[in-house]
């Protein structure tokens, strides 16, 4: 199963609406380790969050060549990026370099975390900026995969130190808020991978320095499902993030 990925107007980004129902994707009990097959899986979990998201469109000034950083850096952020999941989920600790999860194929070990500075729109919601981070594991014919993408909207003015909200089932929201995608793999789900997103908690950042490009904070909360599985509940705490950021749009 390929990952969908449109190219229509060059407007800004975006991946569609809340989902509205259950989505069904192909089911593997066994990753056999070859990448075809991993890449399988893995376009199956990202075509959920798409398909649940209604499409996607490209930033309305892409970067098609990623920008020169410094190899501390990357292309797509770099630092660490932590929390407690208890319901679903487990400890999630990555740090290192981020990469987008279309390439997470190529790997066998691998995480990182990262983000970018940018206004734009992801998942039809205008944001001024992305924190994401992930783990991957292949070993033994067994895939342990996690993704958080936690994209944020500030005020007028762009990003800055405070509170952002969570918005409940990532609905568009005026002012500050922090939009939550948390998803991992589980063998015994039909679409292999679960995913949750906010029902209540907010995100601070405790600093955001723009010379030096490194955003920090924390964060907590309750998530769920979509509807109709708002009865599984996740909570998440103990959530720390530290992030030397990019400014340029990519695909998370």
């Amino acid at each position: 199963m390929q990952r969908v990925i449109q190219h229509p107007k060059r407007e800004k980004a975006s991946i569609g609406d809340p989902p509205r129902g259950i989505i069904r994707a192909p089911r593997y009990r066994e990753v056999s380790g070859t990448k075809f097959l991993v890449a399988a899986i893995i376009a199956s979990s990202l075509a959920l969050l798409i398909v649940c998201n209604g499409g996607c469109r490209k930033d309305s000034n892409p970067v098609t060549v990623p920008p020169v950083v410094t190899d501390t850096v990357g292309p797509y952020g770099t630092g660490s990026l932590s929390f407690d999941a208890a319901g679903g989920g487990g400890h999630f600790a990555a740090t290192g370099k981020y990469k987008p999860t279309d390439q997470f194929a190529n790997d066998s070990i691998s995480e990182g975390a990262g983000g970018f500075v940018r206004d734009t729109s992801l998942f039809q919601r205008r944001i001024h900026g992305l924190f994401a981070g992930y783990l991957h594991r292949l070993a033994g014919g067994s895939l342990f995969e996690r993704v958080i993408m936690i994209s944020v909207r500030g005020d007028s003015g762009g990003i800055s130190g405070g509170n952002y909200s969570f918005a409940v089932s990532n609905v568009a929201q005026s002012g500050r808020a922090a939009y939550v995608y948390f998803f991992f793999s589980n063998p015994d789900s039909l679409a292999f991978y679960d995913l949750y997103v906010p029902k209540s908690g907010a995100l601070t950042i405790s600093s955001f320095d723009t010379s030096a490009r490194r955003a920090q904070g924390a964060f907590s909360g309750t998530l769920w499902g979509p509807f109709p599985d708002t009865l599984k509940l996740i909570q998440v705490t103990n959530g720390q993030f530290d992030i030397s950021y990019v400014t340029a749009y990519f695909n998370p």
